[in-house]
Parts: structure tokens; sequence; C-alpha cells
């Protein structure tokens, strides 16, 4: 913010957890595309580039791109995509086809806005596969077997323990 070299809207709210934020960062998002990362994670160099030039191609009924998640550049968590490329969604890609791996969403601001996480008094977690399941059910996203995310799982972090989160 000081340097003035990007446009940053700093808010601050009480930790609520993950999805209450990323639910705020909706209510602020002015962007056409809406893309999480995990404060513990980045993005490759030209990840931004990738899907920039990802976004110019898209049919007009395509509405993410979701492309790979890696615990480097060269090895991708989860299945390999049979293809490079492929129009489905997160239900037919994990219960159909059968293929299990963490994924980089990126959303068309304006659907997203529209699936929102559920808010419950005392819960801190809600699994991002509520919310891609629920935009499954309507609408087509392009997959991509490019890694452009890089994860480090931490012990004891939210993916660790997240069939406990879930119950």
């Amino acid at each position: 913010i000081k340097e003035g070299v990007l446009n940053i809207r700093y808010h601050y709210q009480k930790n609520s957890g993950k999805h209450i934020a990323i639910n705020k960062g909706l209510d602020l998002a002015q962007g056409e595309w809406f893309f999480i990362v995990d404060s513990d994670d980045f993005l490759i160099s030209n990840a931004l580039i990738f899907l920039n030039n990802t976004f110019s191609d898209l049919p007009n009924n395509i509405q993410g791109v979701v492309a790979r998640r890696g615990y480097d550049q060269n090895e991708v968590i989860g299945d390999e995509f049979k293809e490079e490329k492929f129009i489905s969604d997160h239900i037919e890609r994990r219960y159909i086809n059968k293929l299990k791996g963490d994924l980089a969403e990126v959303y068309k601001t304006e659907l997203i806005k529209n699936y929102k996480f559920p808010v419950f008094s005392q819960q801190k977690f809600c699994a991002e596969g509520l919310i891609w399941n629920r935009i499954a059910k309507k609408h087509k996203s392009l997959f991509i077997s490019k890694i452009i995310y890089i994860t480090e799982y931490l012990e004891n972090g939210l993916s660790d323990n997240s069939i406990k989160n879930r119950r």
C-alpha cells in the first residue's frame, strides 16, 4: 500500500474462519475474477499472466478456470488429468471421473457472489468443496492440467484436519 504499486484495499475483521473471510472478500471484490490463495501458499511466477491469457479465450458459457495445485512446479497434488484441458465441473470430475486432488479455482466474481458460504455461530470452518459443488450443479468450468499454485500443507492446518473439520 505504501509503495503504491498495487491498488490494495485493506479490511480488518476478527478471525471468524477462512470461509467468513472469503465471504467478506466477495462483498468487497470489484474485479472480474475471484481467486482464493491461502496465506501460506503461493502462485508460480507467471500464473496470473497464464490465467489472463486463458480468460481471454473462454467461451461465454464457461464461468471458471480450474488449474492444478502442486507440491512444487513439477509434482501435482492428486491424480493426473488425462487431458491437458477439458470442460467439466467438480461433481463430474470427482465423483464420476474419480479424479482426486486439490485444485486452484478461479471463478467470475459476479457468479461466485451468488454462492457464499453459510454462516453458523461458533463455527470457524466450512469446506470450499461445498461452494464448488453448488456451482457445479449449474455451471461448467475449464479444467487445465498446468500447475499454477504451490501448496505447503502445514501440520495441524485446515487441510491436515480436513475430515475432522467437516464432521
